[in-house]
C-alpha cells in the first residue's frame, strides 16, 4: 500500500465521520428560511387533502393539492435540523404530535371496525419523525442512526416510506446549491405526484 493510498482512505474516513461543519453565524442554507408561511401552505394542503381523502375519493384534485404538502414538511424539517439548538426536545415534540394524531388518523380513513388492525399502519408525523431522526444521523455521522431509521421506514408500513429519508438528503446535502436540489427533487418526487 502506498502513502497516497492512505492518506486517501484516511481522508475518505474522515469525511465520513467527522460531523459537517455548518456556520453559527449568518444562513446555514441559501434558500428560503421563511417556514412559517411555508408551514400554512402544507397544512393548507393537507388539509384540502384529508378532506378529499375522507369525504370526496373519487375526486383526484384534492389529492393532487395535498401531495404538495409532504415535501414542504421535509423541506421545514431540514431548515429545523439546521437551525435547531436542541435536536432531541425537536423530535420529542414530533414524536408526541406523530402519537397523538394517530388514532385519529386511523379514524379518518379506515372503518372503526378496523382500528386495531390499523394501528401499525402509521402516519406521515411517524414518517417525519424518522427521516430528521435519519437526518441528524448524516449531519452528525451517525451512520448507524440514518441505516436504523431508513430500514425502519422502507421495511414496515409508513406513510410515504423511504420518500421523507430521500427528500431532506436532498434538501440538506443540497442547501447551498438550490438548482441542484430542486433538479433532483423533481427527479425524485415527481413520480409520486403523478401517481397521488
Amino acid at each position: 500500500m502506498t502513502n497516497t493510498t492512505a492518506i486517501s482512505r484516511s481522508r475518505v474516513w474522515s469525511v465520513l465521520t467527522t460531523p459537517a461543519v455548518i456556520p453559527q453565524t449568518g444562513p446555514r442554507l441559501k434558500t428560503n428560511l421563511d417556514t412559517d408561511l411555508l408551514k400554512l401552505i402544507a397544512i393548507t394542503a393537507m388539509l384540502i387533502d384529508h378532506i378529499g381523502g375522507a369525504f370526496f375519493p373519487e375526486v383526484g384534485v384534492f389529492r393532487w393539492i395535498g401531495r404538495l404538502a409532504f415535501p414542504i414538511f421535509c423541506y421545514c424539517l431540514t431548515v429545523g435540523l439546521l437551525y435547531t439548538h436542541d435536536v432531541r426536545k425537536y423530535l420529542t415534540r414530533l414524536g408526541i404530535f406523530a402519537l397523538v394524531s394517530q388514532p385519529f388518523y386511523i379514524l379518518a380513513f379506515h372503518p372503526v371496525s378496523e382500528f386495531a388492525a390499523n394501528l401499525t399502519n402509521w402516519n406521515i408525523f411517524f414518517t417525519l419523525f424518522l427521516s430528521l431522526l435519519g437526518m441528524y444521523g448524516v449531519k452528525e455521522r451517525k451512520w448507524w442512526l440514518f441505516a436504523l431509521a431508513l430500514f425502519t421506514v422502507s421495511w414496515w408500513n409508513f406513510d410515504y416510506s423511504g420518500t421523507g429519508i430521500t427528500l431532506m438528503l436532498i434538501f440538506y446535502l443540497c442547501r447551498n446549491r438550490p438548482g441542484l436540489g430542486a433538479a433532483l427533487y423533481i427527479l425524485s418526487y415527481l413520480p409520486a405526484l403523478w401517481n397521488g
